[in-house]
Parts: structure tokens; C-alpha cells; sequence
């Protein structure tokens, strides 16, 4: 039997663009099926049968009846629509936050956390574009954390050191910023960004300007250091 080097369709694993399809030709081949069906469903608004299709390839993967349901249904269809797979994130109620990071290795630092707040649903990228939409806290709020001034500044502590530790897991260097809710008893960190925004409207900018560092003169130094390792310009 020889080995195949694919993309598992049915747990949403895209790493490699290459698809083999060897002995396992009719499983892969039924999947991409019953895919198509519930994009061709969904399409025609029988939304029903289209999450129904797709629970036909979440039981063979995760073996749990109804995986998809219908709070999900309208999300996860569209988003098959425009790829093969999709992140289906949990929900976390909390405060959410935005910790950039100077430095590589250990010698890497945060900012002070954003604290981000949505005036009306969600931080999307509408409401991210939008001139009073969302209102930033920089550094986040004593009270958004916790009543007590002193166990306030421990969560920002605990929080801080979260976002270091994904950064260095990650293996980002120079700067990056990492995006988390901190649901109340722990940092739940959900994205990575090494290339946070620089404009006005950015994360990156306003943690730099609430540690007092001139965002020029950070880049300067991004650059100069970029250079002393070999980058070309």
C-alpha cells in the first residue's frame, strides 16, 4: 500500500495544497460529494438538507450525530462556499484584549494590553473600519478586570505573561501582536498577528504611544535590526 500525502477534508486539516488520492479514492471522492451537495443546497436555501449533508462527513470524522446544527448552519455554509474548510471557533464571553510584543526569544516584552469594546455587536472588520463603533481602552481598564486594584494589576500580569508565551511558542520575532479574551479565570488566546496594522486606527500604534515609544523610532529600530541580520531592502 503506498503512503498518501493529502489534505483531511473531513477534519478541515489544509496544510498542503496536494491531494493523492490512492486507497482511499472512493472515501475522499464521497466526501467531496456530499460537500458539493450541501454548497448546491444551501444555494437553493434548503438550508435543512445542507446540514444535514454536512453531518453526513462530521459523523464519519468527529463520530458525533449533529455536529453542525442550526445556530452554525448559515456560517459554515457560506464559509464553504469560498474554501474547503472551516475554523469554527468557541464562544468566550469576556474582555476582550490586544497585547503587542517587542523583542525575540526572551528578550521580548509586551505593551500595555488594548482593551477593546464593541459599542454595538461584534469587533469585526466593519466595525474595526467604522469612526465610533468601538471604543479602546489602552492599557485595559483596573476595572474591566476585576474590582480590586491589586488583583486587577496580577490579571494584567497573568495576561501579559500569555501572550508571551504564545509569541515565543510561535517563534515570532521582532514584533507581533496577540489577541485574547480573558474569560475570568484564565487568558484564552485565539489569533497571532505578525504583522499587526500601523495605521492610525491600529492596535499596534496605540500600545506603543501608552508605553511612551514613539512609533517612528520603534521602526527605526525594527529596521536597523533587520538589516544587522542580512535582510535586503
Amino acid at each position: 500500500m503506498n503512503t498518501i500525502s493529502c489534505p483531511n477534508k473531513l477534519k478541515g486539516d489544509c496544510s498542503t495544497n496536494m491531494m493523492i488520492l490512492d486507497c482511499d479514492l472512493l472515501y475522499y471522492r464521497y466526501a467531496q460529494a456530499v460537500m458539493l451537495d450541501a454548497e448546491l443546497k444551501y444555494w437553493r436555501k434548503d438550508y435543512e438538507g445542507a446540514v444535514k449533508s454536512l453531518n453526513l462527513i462530521a459523523k464519519r470524522a468527529y463520530g458525533v450525530d449533529n455536529f453542525y446544527t442550526e445556530a452554525t448552519k448559515e456560517a459554515v455554509l457560506d464559509a464553504l462556499s469560498y474554501d474547503e474548510a472551516v475554523n469554527i471557533e468557541q464562544w468566550v464571553d469576556g474582555v476582550e484584549l490586544s497585547v503587542s510584543i517587542l523583542g525575540t526569544g526572551w528578550d521580548a516584552h509586551a505593551l500595555p494590553p488594548v482593551e477593546i469594546v464593541a459599542r454595538e455587536g461584534f469587533y469585526d472588520a466593519a466595525a474595526r473600519m467604522a469612526d465610533d463603533a468601538v471604543e479602546f481602552f489602552c492599557p485595559v481598564r483596573d476595572e474591566s478586570l476585576s474590582p480590586n486594584a491589586a488583583d486587577a494589576q496580577a490579571i494584567r500580569a497573568e495576561i501579559e505573561r500569555a501572550a508571551l508565551e504564545v509569541y515565543r511558542a510561535y517563534s515570532v520575532r521582532d514584533l507581533g501582536r496577540v489577541d485574547l479574551i480573558w474569560d475570568g479565570g484564565a487568558a484564552r488566546c485565539f489569533e497571532v498577528d505578525v504583522s499587526p496594522g500601523m495605521t492610525e486606527r491600529s492596535l499596534f500604534p496605540m500600545a506603543c504611544a501608552a508605553a511612551g515609544l514613539s512609533l517612528p523610532a520603534v521602526l527605526d529600530t525594527l529596521v536597523n535590526e533587520a538589516y544587522a541580520r542580512g535582510a535586503c531592502f
